[in-house]
C-alpha cells in the first residue's frame, strides 16, 4: 500500500475545500501540523533504522516512510496517534 497526497485539484475545486481534504489526510495533516522531525522521533520504536538515517530533503524522508515496505508501520503508528 502507498499513501497518496492527492487532496484535490484547484482547476476543479476550490482552495477552501483542498485545504479541509489536506487537515482530513492523517498523514498529511501529522506532517503539516507535527513536522518531519516530530514524526522521526516517534517511529523510532517501529523502525530503529530511522534514528541514524540523514536525509536530505523531506522527499527522501516521505519515500522511505510511505515505500510499500513501511506503510504498515506508518499505519500502525497512525492508528497509535489517533487522538492527535
Amino acid at each position: 500500500m502507498f499513501w497518496a497526497f492527492v487532496i484535490g485539484n484547484i482547476n476543479n475545486g476550490s482552495l477552501e475545500k483542498i485545504v479541509a481534504n489536506a487537515m482530513q489526510n492523517s498523514p498529511y495533516c501529522l506532517i503539516l501540523t507535527r513536522g518531519f522531525s516530530w514524526i522521526k522521533k516517534q517511529m523510532k520504536n517501529l523502525m530503529p533504522e530511522l534514528s541514524n538515517m540523514r536525509f536530505s530533503n523531506p522527499c527522501e524522508f516521505c519515500e522511505m516512510i510511505f515505500c510499500q515496505q513501511n506503510s504498515e508501520k506508518y499505519i500502525q503508528f497512525l492508528n497509535s496517534k489517533k487522538t492527535i
